[in-house]
């Protein structure tokens, strides 16, 4: 790949949208991932974002990722990350953070977030490392956005439209549930003031239709090449005692499986190939139908990794028939009495006797997840 508008010109050529952005607003909002376009567009959390922001009537959004030739400027147009309202990263790994700091500097805009005035864009960002623990990265951005985008990425907007002082700005958000904003809210020596809460999607919010988080564009150059993600559910049945989310997304809440499907519809115009997301998608209620609905579809279909106790012969059938042929699983260890004592009360002889299920439904591949530095 060429020099940045080459490349830019590359990778949005190669991408079949089911959104148009559009860089016009009174807010001008640049929305990025601190990582490669490759990573970030394999992320339906930061593609999801992207159609929050276009709903909200009066931004205007853009994208921007930090390849090299690209960092510093938007991918749509190449306009210089310095001129928009607010720059909002999605950072779901801790090794990223980094990434933010050079995003910045590349774009000549002060890293720390006392040395950035009002001629400056403000910071925000979310995702699952500004909730698990935003300290890290609390001198260089302005509001952390705590839980579902869903909850807090769009009134924000909506204030910051109402507000566009930056400083009322930040002290309202400071007031509200679901924002972490460090000018107000860490003392002098850098310590919280006190508890903050996260907002996550509720129960009946799921149940509406078109909240359902659904891929926005296909593109070859990413993880799943060309595969369309849609979310199935969000929190987990398990409470293994090393897993955060478990413990902090609350219950299994899945989408009722006619949403699930009207994206899947959505998604078969621009590709055949579909993903089903989830932290237990091999959990939803109504999976097997699912899985049968985009058999009868002629869909490729995959899922991300399924709870061994989910591994039923009625969802591995119509999977395999649908053109998956590697599942991914994660015993963690191989002794029982450890998993157990993890919070994961599966045993050896039922994993395998779902590893045979699984190879007699005729998937033939098989990856684990296991955790080293057990003692």
């Amino acid at each position: 790949m060429g020099d940045g508008p080459s490349l830019r010109k590359e990778l949005l050529g190669a991408e079949r949208r089911l959104l148009e952005l559009s860089p016009h607003g009174r807010l001008r909002v640049g929305v990025g991932y601190p990582n490669t376009y490759h990573v970030a567009h394999s992320s339906l959390a930061f593609q999801w974002v992207l159609r929050l922001t276009r709903e909200v009537p009066g931004a205007g959004v853009e994208r921007f990722v930090t390849d090299p030739g690209l960092a510093g400027r938007t991918l749509e147009l190449g306009t210089p990350l310095g001129e928009f309202d607010i720059l909002a990263f999605s950072i779901s790994f801790e090794l990223d953070a980094v990434n933010v700091i050079r995003t910045l500097e590349a774009a000549g805009i002060p890293v720390r977030r006392e040395e950035r005035g009002a001629g400056f864009p403000l910071v925000v960002l979310g995702g699952a490392v500004a909730s698990i623990n935003p300290l890290p990265l609390a001198p260089v951005a302005d509001v952390f956005c705590l839980g579902a985008a869903e909850r807090v990425w769009r009134p924000l907007l909506e204030l910051a439209l109402d507000e566009p002082d930056r400083e009322r700005l930040l002290a309202r958000l400071a007031s509200m549930e679901g924002y972490f904003v460090p000018e107000h809210h860490l003392d002098a020596a850098g310590r919280p003031l006190h508890r903050l809460r996260r907002l996550e999607k509720r129960r009946h919010e799921m149940e509406e239709a078109g909240l359902v988080p659904v891929s926005q564009l296909i593109s070859p150059n990413t993880e799943y090449r060309d595969r369309g993600l849609v979310e199935m559910s969000r929190g987990c049945p398990e409470k293994c005692r090393y897993c955060w989310v478990s413990h902090n997304y609350g219950r299994l809440r899945a989408y009722p499986a006619e949403h699930i499907l009207a994206r899947v519809e959505e998604l078969a115009a621009v590709t055949r190939r579909i993903g089903f997301v989830a932290t237990a998608v091999g959990d939803h209620p109504e999976l097997a139908r699912i899985l049968e609905t985009c058999r009868s579809m002629g869909l490729d279909v995959a899922l991300s990794s399924l709870r061994i106790p989910a591994m039923r012969e009625e969802i591995l059938r119509p999977l395999a028939a649908s053109g998956a042929r590697s599942i991914t699983i994660a015993p963690e260890t191989g002794s029982d009495e450890l998993r157990r004592r993890l919070g994961k009360p599966t045993g050896n002889a039922e994993i395998l006797a779902a590893v045979e299920a699984a190879q007699r439904s005729g998937i033939e591949s098989l990856k684990m997840y296991f955790i080293a530095g057990l003692p």
